[in-house]
């Protein structure tokens, strides 16, 4: 199981690393994410839904290295939002939300269908970012719950 997410952070660092704007980076990491669980389903499956029937070291490990990969996100939409930012907790509620997206592309993707992993990355960034861009960023009420990180 580590292998799978060790290939997902090995290519996110890459990508963090190049001197690019924060729109083009967080779009290169989704593409990067979408065309590993386009070829690796089952080991996704396996991360979002059994977790718990891992050792816990095991376990223990593979959540340190997916909070890397989420880290990877939020920092990029805290570059393109820093006035969201500011506020303490909402990015990862963003970030989360933007994964809730993404995460669940293998319970309908087919790999040799109609739309490519490519396609997919790039179509749920410009709905999100597009949003996102225009989104104020109040909140209704005050959070009532801390956000994990």
């Amino acid at each position: 199981m580590t292998t799978h997410v060790d290939k997902l952070l090995v290519e996110c660092k890459q990508i963090v690393r190049r001197k690019k704007e924060p729109e083009v980076r967080f779009r290169e990491l989704i593409r990067h994410f979408l065309e590993i669980y386009a070829v690796s389903r089952d080991k996704h499956v396996v991360l979002l839904t059994c977790m718990e029937f891992l050792p816990p070291e095991a376990r223990d490990t593979v959540l340190d290295k997916e909070r890397k990969l989420v880290a990877y996100v939020h920092d990029e939409l805290a570059r393109i939002r820093p006035d969201l930012a500011r506020e303490p907790g909402l990015t990862q509620v963003d970030t989360m939300l933007f994964f809730g997206m993404i995460n669940w592309t293998y319970t309908w993707f087919v790999a040799n269908g109609a739309i490519s992993p490519k396609e997919i990355a790039d179509r749920s960034v410009d709905i999100f970012l597009q949003g996102y861009s225009h989104f104020d960023g109040a909140l209704s009420a005050p959070p009532r719950v801390a956000v994990k990180a």
